[in-house]
């Protein structure tokens, strides 16, 4: 009887534990400042590669905003590029600017999706002064529209 009943404690709580990482990634979040209506989180374990972000739904002309809220490796930073998506492709939207992030930065990036005429947008990020053994984990929020 105890196993069964350390079983299902063990079961429970690797259901919950999964439960709040998903939910983590999958549920919008209303900026503090009120400047933006809904904020996308990312996280990464960089190894070298570039990564993107998942597109989503832009609607205005303005700039695309991104909060590195942490990295596990002092030193360590990412460049970021916004780029338009439509149907499974992407295309650079940022008319070659690149933005730097490092734990606690918040930019504006400018971009050129809307005007481009896509109405999806992600961003390319690339890992820059990584752990080489083990990669380095970045994460944060990003926002398509800005409603200033």
């Amino acid at each position: 009887m105890k196993t069964r009943r350390k079983k299902l404690v063990k079961n429970v709580f690797i259901f919950i534990a999964m439960f709040m990482i998903v939910g983590m990634y999958i549920v919008p979040v209303t900026s503090n400042a009120g400047q933006v209506a809904k904020g996308w989180g990312f996280a990464f374990n960089y190894d070298g590669q570039e990564r993107y972000t998942n597109p989503e739904a832009k609607n205005t002309t303005s700039s695309v905003r991104m909060y590195c809220e942490y990295s596990d490796c002092y030193n360590s930073y990412y460049y970021a590029k916004v780029y338009s998506e439509k149907d499974g492709s992407t295309r650079d939207a940022s008319h070659g600017l690149q933005y730097s992030f490092s734990e606690g930065e918040t930019k504006d990036m400018s971009n050129w999706v809307v005007e481009n005429g896509y109405d999806r947008a992600c961003i390319r990020l690339t890992g820059e002064n990584i752990d080489t053994e083990y990669g380095t984990c970045f994460g944060g929020f990003w926002w398509p529209d800005i409603l200033d």
